[in-house]
């Protein structure tokens, strides 16, 4: 893990949603991320889509952080699971460049 802000930057998803919490330490306490910020909802993919998370570790380059996600989404009575991908800014993780 690489600090940002001096914070360890955390990714995880509750209910539909991709979270960032920035935390002090690595201390995985119950209930310690519910204070993040939502950076991608499901319906921002598309109206369909179910749910979203993150599918690896972000990749940082010269251009911001890769992030690789994973989308659930629900067309009559079939599921569909897909990967795509997001550009979060290097130094502000909860900005997200591209998707």
């Amino acid at each position: 893990p690489k600090k940002i802000k001096g914070k360890y930057a955390i990714l995880h998803r509750l209910d539909t949603s991709i979270w960032l919490d920035l935390v002090d330490s690595l201390s995985f306490e119950e209930g310690r991320w519910i204070k993040g910020n939502i950076i991608m909802r499901s319906h921002q993919e598309q109206p369909l889509a179910e749910k979203i998370g993150i599918a690896a570790p972000p990749i940082e380059t010269k251009y911001g952080w890769l992030l690789l996600y994973h989308v659930v989404s629900k067309k009559g009575s079939h599921r569909y699971y897909y990967v795509s991908a997001a550009l979060l800014d290097v130094d502000d993780p909860t900005h997200v460049i591209a998707r």
